[in-house]
Formats: C-alpha cells, structure tokens, sequence
C-alpha cells in the first residue's frame, strides 16, 4: 500500500537566527569544532538556567518509555516514548555532556535547541515538540551537572531514516553486503529501493528543507543519510542540526571549522588547500571561510547514493576520499585549489606524471549514473562542482527540469512495510 504525500503550508517567519536514529552514530557527528567560535561546550548556568526554575516540564509527568534505547551517540541517548497526554509516540533524547568532568553544556545541543524551536519550521525539517528536564534537574538541589545530565528534547518519532533503508535493501538485494563495500561494483542496473519518481520526491524534499535553511541564514554542515530520517507517511525529515552554523552567504565572514560533515558527504573545499584561504587545510586547526555551498554538494553525494543504493565516495581517510572524488569527478581546478604531490596518493601521482587526466565528471560519474536523463545527470554535476560558486543553489536546484519531466515526481511513496522495513 503506498502512503499518498501530505502537503502542508510552510510558516513564514523573520529571518532570524536529528531526531533520533536507529544507529549509535545518528545523534551526533564525528566531527569536533575547533576554532574560538565553534567550542563544544558552554556554561549550563548562563544558558540553560530556566529549566532549572520549573519552566520545561517534568520528562515522567508526561511522557513514558517505550522499549530499549534506539538511538545512542556522544552528545545524546534516544529512547521512543509514549506522549501520555496525545498518546503518540515521541522520539525522547537525553542529553548527555561530552566532558563529565566539566560544567559545560554541550554547544552541539543548544545549537540544535534554537535552530529547531526558534526558527526551522518546515514539513520536511524534523520537529522539535518541548524540551523537558529530568525531577533531579528541577530540584533547587540540582547541581549543574546534574541539570546537565537531566535535559531531554522530545521529538516527532519516525521509525527509520536513509541510510537504514538503503542498508536494508542493499542486505536483501546484494547477497548481503554494506553498502560501504558496494561501491567498487558499479552496476548499470537500478539498485535503489526506490524508482525514479520517488527519487525525485525525495531529491525536492530535501532541496526544499535546505532550501529554507539557507533562506534562514543557516547552514546545517552535516547532511547525510542517517540525517535524513522517513516517517510513516513516507516523508523526509532533515535532523541533526548539532553542526548548523548561521552563515551571511558570504565567503569573507570570519573564519570557520573546516572540520564538519562526514567524510563520505565532504564538499572539496573542507578536504583541498583552497587558494585564497589564509591558512593550509593541512593543519588540524586550520580555519577558513565556506557557505552554503557545502551543505549542496552533500546534497549531491546523497541524490546519487539513492540512485545507486552505495554511497558514491566512501574513502576511509581524507586522502582516500581525495583519491576517490578525483577519480570520479576529475582533476580539481587548478586555478582554485592547490593540488600538491603531497596531498596526491601513489595512484594518483602515477597518473599525474604521464600527463593523464585523473577521472572525468562526463564519463566517470556519469558512467555510475547512466539510468538517468540528460536533466537528472545535470543536476547531478551541478551540485558536485568543484568550484563553491559555480555550484546550483538549492532554489536553483529545484527550478531543475529534471523535476518537470517525465516520471514526474512521486505524488505517492511506499510504506516502511513496502521498502522492506519491519
């Protein structure tokens, strides 16, 4: 039985400033901030001092647990509880600070707290219901790390998100390998548990979600499948904004980590030396100014996972990402980015010194991707352009004939039960 789309009317608000997985690595990335703007921690007191004074709701008054932990990462365990009051279930995520011995609260948390409850309403952006604190953090005897240990954000509940259902049907459809292992088998035939019209649903929700982010000044800088989650009326629901980071849009702002997204979803300006940055990406605390961009190139690598069922780069080091994105994008732009021997692999050298291109964006990429149509192998380049301003904004992403041809997009999407999902 498929789920038909439900529409819903978009709050429009002034421009101002992850819901749970069932996955140990959805709650937060791996990634850690490193410059003087991006600290992980911040003082509970100054911050979270109302919920201490009875202003969030007692987290057992109203809501119970349901079953084991779904959900575990450094910042957070997630539990499915039930909404006693609408009898719903609601996704429960403890918050848990990264340094116990500190007084700090974790910054990831915060930042996920004012993008989700203040400004980030939207049908494809997960909802953040209420915040609730545990009896302990709401007694006058609570100490700051207690009241610390004792927030809890309640979520909308969605069962699984896109990286649990392309693993699942990656298990059921290629003898029961990873996807992280699938990559080096590209197939012509489609692998995806979903056709085409259903990709292009899910490809505008989340240019949609994205879209108004960068409408909102924010850019999420951590956009992956385990991200992504689907409800149970077949929706796309963008979470995690622990990274998120408001942004001018300009590429002279001060200097910002280039140490966010996940590598496999990386644009090349966080993983290059890009000329006109001051400091080399070389240094772990190196720093530069990005925007927007990086979030669309994300985009880009998650719209062809769908397609392929495997991750399109999925380099287990820096270098082998390099390595991979080269072979499969082209040599980058030397007129953009330093492209040092050092920085190359042994592969890549070899073929450096003969003089060879190194990949090509219209046979490489476009080999892995030959069920699409001219418009959909467009839209594939344009968010994977080497160069940040060249790259389609997630508007202009969305104004894609890709969208406007046929199959048109999905107006029905299938159920958990349909994709495999129990």
């Amino acid at each position: 039985m498929e789920i038909p789309i439900k529409k819903k009317k978009l709050m429009k608000r002034s421009r101002q400033d992850r819901s749970p997985r069932n996955n140990n690595n959805n709650d937060v990335s791996n990634a850690q901030e490193t410059n003087n703007d991006d600290n992980s921690t911040t003082t509970f007191n100054s911050t979270l001092s109302p919920f201490t004074r009875g202003i969030c709701p007692l987290v057992s008054s109203r809501y119970v647990k349901v079953g084991n932990r779904v959900g575990e990462g450094t910042y957070g365990v997630v539990y499915q509880a039930l909404d006693k009051v609408t009898n719903k279930h609601v996704a429960l995520k403890r918050c848990i600070p990264h340094h116990e011995a500190s007084d700090g609260f974790p910054l990831t948390t915060l930042r996920e707290i004012h993008t989700l409850k203040v400004c980030c309403q939207h049908p494809n952006i997960v909802d953040l219901l209420e915040i609730a604190v545990s009896d302990k953090a709401n007694s006058r005897e609570a100490t700051s790390r207690t009241a610390r240990g004792g927030v809890f954000l309640v979520f909308e509940y969605c069962p699984t998100d896109l990286a649990n259902i392309l693993d699942t049907f990656s298990a059921q459809h290629h003898s029961k390998t990873k996807r992280s292992k699938s990559s080096s088998h590209h197939s012509n035939s489609w692998c995806s548990p979903f056709n085409q019209a259903q990709v292009k649903t899910l490809t505008q929700q989340l240019l949609s979600a994205v879209d108004w982010c960068h409408q909102h000044y924010l850019i999420h800088r951590d956009i992956k499948p385990s991200n992504l989650l689907y409800s149970s009326d077949g929706t796309l629901k963008l979470c995690d904004f622990g990274l998120s980071r408001h942004c001018s849009g300009r590429f002279d702002q001060p200097p910002l980590t280039p140490n966010v997204v996940s590598l496999w979803y990386r644009a090349p300006e966080l993983l290059f030396s890009m000329k006109g940055n001051a400091q080399s990406m070389s240094s772990s605390s190196s720093s530069y100014s990005y925007s927007f961009p990086i979030d669309m190139f994300s985009i880009g690598c998650v719209y062809c996972e769908i397609l392929q069922g495997f991750p399109l780069l999925d380099g287990k080091t820096e270098l082998e990402q390099i390595d991979k994105m080269v072979q499969c994008l082209g040599r980058p732009p030397s007129r953009l980015y330093s492209f040092e021997a050092t920085t190359m692999t042994k592969h890549q050298q070899q073929q450096h010194s003969t003089g060879r291109n190194i990949g090509s964006s219209s046979a490489a990429l476009w080999d892995r991707l030959d069920c699409l149509s001219t418009e959909g192998l467009s839209l594939a380049t344009r968010l994977l352009e080497y160069d940040p301003s060249d790259r389609w904004t997630a508007h202009q992403a969305l104004e894609s004939p890709y969208f406007s041809q046929e199959p048109f997009p999905a107006t029905t999407m299938p159920s958990l039960k349909e994709i495999g999902i129990e």
